[in-house]
């Protein structure tokens, strides 16, 4: 196998973890930032049972783990 060949091939099998490493980050740093994204969406007025319905469309009502999937 060529030098460039397996220089390109390393680089890609280091980018796919990295890749997945910063997706996980940015998704816990959304996850953690003060306050409730249904709410700041949809405003102050709304009803209980909007909120509700909101999170359930969005998925926000699942597990972290089924969120990030």
């Amino acid at each position: 196998m060529s030098h460039q060949v397996a220089f390109i091939l390393r680089r890609v099998l280091m980018t796919v973890p990295m890749l997945l490493a910063m997706s996980v980050v940015v998704f816990l740093i959304i996850r953690l930032v003060p306050g409730d994204p249904v709410r700041t969406m949809l405003g102050f007025r709304a009803t209980d049972a909007n909120v509700a319905e909101l999170r359930e469309r969005l998925g926000l009502d699942r597990g972290l783990v089924e969120q990030y999937l």
